[in-house]
């Protein structure tokens, strides 16, 4: 709930211990006691007319007197409130601080990289540092004695205060460590520091106060992601009695931004002087369109021309896409940016990292040398592969004799080509298998050479096979002049294959075998229809794959490669792309990721170190193997979480040689783009039974301490004056001489008096 400007609680007071002085008001009533005289009563004939008289004023004297004696009480107790100093606070602190009582004070800081957004020269995080500032001023000023945790919702492991009294803190240090505070890049995980608060909370007696504060920009694609309800859950399952959540807001209004939220290389594989295909997604997280802004690339520094968007509409995003060409071997980076200057700089840049390869060098084994060169289906493939000229596909082919196959170390090789080969002896099975596993491609074409029970029994399917399906016998298509061969994915592979049984353009296969299904296995392509058999299939083994076709590569069995519509080219082309060994290194990490790298053991001597963005000033990090990843092929060596957006630096040595820095991007987590926040409702709602209270920043934290309180010496000092005024002229008008003249019962007794003497004298 959102709180009113002013409500007044409890008057707390800046000196308690003269509240002591409040025993002051027994000293009139004990002057009042000692000062009633006793006197011996003589009994006197005229005294029975002045005690009738006494009685009739017996009640105006008797008020009187209580009435000077409480003002007297009430003036010693207004001087020990004026030593004492009273004050009242606002409403907002008093819903902050609650009740008197001693309480357990949790403060979540949230300095994930939404924070880092900026209205002008004013930064949302500002607004949470300010606050946190003032709140533990306020709990050191109202509760010395509550015991204080403070955490940081990008280390929530790292508390910076955990469990003390404040007043035993160095309330100095640990504000200025607040100030000094800047938004991390990492996005906040609600979900993680929930779970820590739980554990402190649930490690609490059910008696004691609970308060926890959370200051925050509430983003809702972190605090409402699950639809609202998860990342507060621990709070809610631990049903502590005094539980109480105050969620700050730091959020004034609503925050526009632009981002890049995506950057990919739309190839699996990248060669040298080939060009590279990079997409950059921009997102307009705005409530006006977006137009006129450019998004330019850089490839190793050198900047190319920028592209300029369309239009987009609110909330809508684009994907850009550019050619980079890449002239050196090795690790090469590519930088996006977005020239259109907004509230938040983190997302406006996002990196890539590519390994550049020579070219894709594919081993092509099989064929008949007794053939014709225009039937040997090996030179179908290798002239798609690397055609002859000055075009450059970037794919390097030799050509290997199947009976030097048991001789060829195919780790050499990225891909593995078996066109119409017979059956493999178990060592080279063996081989392609661990070729595979570790992973490289391999695909298998089929043959009159192919026989399929031999096949089967060499290479196998399934869990512990190679083959994608086991191979039945040859089939002849039941349509005239062959089945056609139709594309049933939207694998990248069969992209330029027809998808309609009935096109006049694609391939016509008359001649495949036959497979039995595979559950593990997917089918990219059919022969004649969605229902006809299987053409190509494809599945993964270890960290490799492996694809069959089951028709031939050449003209033997159909006319693929003497199509015009080029599918005979581009097939195999994204067969060397998509099969090829990838690069284990990740193309970028996200904020708040661990970094690692792939080491292969042939090459470097193990170990890595890693330098952060702020390297020399921050020393170079050690990396620790992961057990997990270890194999044959290699080890994984793990870093620190990356905290920063930018380019760190994997150090390897080389084995006799010279230390290799590997480059490492890491941007900004997409998520973070997106700056809507969530509203208190929807908070209240997610916290379910907790109860809870809403509060903008901006409306609670404007004064501070001393202004946000009021004392009150002044109006005390007001009153005591005035009772003391009142006290003097109460006294003197009570104790005034009587005058005679105006009559009442002490002259009227004297005349009754004066003519019964007479009376008597007479």
């Amino acid at each position: 709930m959102r709180l009113g400007a002013v409500a007044l609680a409890a008057a707390p007071f800046v000196n308690p211990l003269f509240l002591s002085g409040l025993a002051l008001v027994a000293v009139p009533i004990l002057i009042h006691i000692l000062s009633r005289r006793r006197f011996r009563i003589v009994p006197w004939g005229a005294m029975r007319f002045l005690l009738e008289a006494e009685r009739e004023n017996r009640r105006r004297l008797r008020f009187e007197q209580w009435l000077l004696l409480a003002a007297r009480c009430l003036i010693m107790a207004l001087l020990a409130l004026l030593v004492a100093r009273p004050f009242v606070q606002s409403g907002v602190i008093a819903t902050l601080l609650g009740a008197g009582e001693p309480a357990r004070r949790l403060v979540v800081i949230d300095d994930s990289a939404s924070l880092a957004w900026r209205s002008g020269a004013t930064q949302t995080f500002a607004a949470v540092r300010d606050a946190a500032g003032r709140l533990l001023s306020w709990i050191a000023a109202e509760a010395p004695e509550d015991h204080v945790t403070v955490l940081l919702a990008s280390r929530a492991d790292e508390p910076l205060v955990e469990a003390a009294p404040i007043r035993g803190l160095a309330l100095d240090d640990l504000l200025g460590s607040i100030r000094r505070l800047e938004p991390a890049a990492v996005p906040a995980k609600p979900q993680d520091v929930m779970t820590r608060l739980a554990a402190r909370i649930a490690a609490e007696e059910a008696s004691v106060r609970a308060d926890v504060y959370i200051l925050s920009d509430f983003q809702r694609a972190e605090w409402l992601r699950d639809a609202g309800a998860s990342c507060f859950a621990p709070l809610r399952e631990t049903k502590h009695e005094n539980l109480r959540c105050l969620l700050i807001t730091a959020v004034a209004g609503p925050r526009d931004n632009i981002g890049i939220v995506a950057l990919e290389a739309l190839r699996p594989q990248t060669s040298a002087g080939v060009p590279a295909v990079l997409s950059a997604t921009i997102a307009n997280f705005s409530g006006a369109p977006l137009s006129g802004a450019s998004v330019r690339v850089e490839v190793d520094g050198a900047p190319a021309a920028p592209v300029v968007l369309n239009t987009l509409r609110p909330y809508e995003s684009a994907a850009v896409t550019f050619e980079a060409l890449f002239s050196q071997v090795g690790y090469a980076q590519a930088l996006v940016a977005l020239d259109s200057p907004d509230g938040l700089d983190l997302d406006d840049r996002r990196r890539l990292n590519l390994h550049v390869k020579p070219a894709l060098r594919v081993l092509l084994a099989g064929g008949d040398s007794s053939a014709a060169p225009t039937l040997d289906e090996t030179r179908f493939v290798r002239n798609a592969l690397a055609p002859a000229g000055a075009f450059n596909s970037g794919v390097e082919v030799e050509l290997v004799a199947p009976e030097t196959l048991d001789a060829t170390d195919l780790e050499r090789y990225d891909l593995a080509l078996l066109c119409d080969l017979a059956a493999p002896r178990p060592t080279v099975v063996a081989a392609l298998r661990r070729f595979v596993e570790r992973g490289g491609g391999m695909a298998i074409f089929v043959g009159p050479r192919v026989v399929p029970q031999a096949y089967n029994r060499a290479l196998g399917a399934g869990a512990d096979g190679l083959l994608p399906a086991l191979l039945d016998e040859p089939r002849d298509s039941p349509e005239p002049g062959g089945a056609s061969l139709i594309a049933v994915s939207e694998h990248p592979i069969v992209a330029m294959l027809p998808r309609q049984a009935n096109s006049t353009s694609g391939p016509r296969v008359w001649r495949y075998l036959a497979t039995a299904p595979d559950e593990q296995a997917q089918t990219l392509a059919r022969y004649g229809s969605d229902q006809g058999d299987a053409a190509l299939l494809e599945r993964g083994v270890g960290q490799g794959h492996v694809l069959l076709f089951t028709s031939t590569i050449d003209v033997a069995w159909n006319d693929w490669p003497r199509t015009t519509d080029g599918s005979y080219v581009v097939t195999l082309l994204e067969i060397a792309q998509r099969l090829a060994r990838p690069d284990p290194s990740p193309r970028a990490f996200v904020a708040g990721e661990r970094i690692f790298v792939p080491q292969a053991p042939q090459t470097f001597d193990p170990g890595a170190r890693f330098r952060t963005p702020g390297f020399p000033v921050e020393p170079a990090v050690d990396g620790v193997a992961s057990d997990e990843d270890s194999s044959d092929a290699g080890a994984r060596w793990i870093g620190p979480v990356a905290r920063e957006v930018g380019i760190y630096f994997a150090e390897l040595q080389r084995r006799g040689g010279d230390v290799e820095l590997r480059p490492l991007a890491v941007n900004l987590d997409p998520t973070e783009s997106d700056l809507r926040s969530a509203t208190g409702a929807e908070l209240v709602r997610a916290l379910g039974p907790v109860r809870t209270e809403f509060i903008r920043a901006s409306d609670a934290f404007l004064q501070d301490h001393e202004s946000a309180r009021r004392e009150l010496w002044r109006s005390i000092a007001a009153a005591l004056l005035l009772l003391l005024l009142a006290e003097q002229s109460i006294a003197w008008w009570f104790g005034r001489p009587q005058r005679h003249a105006a009559g009442g019962a002490l002259p009227s007794l004297a005349r009754w008096l004066n003519a019964r003497w007479r009376r008597l004298r007479t």
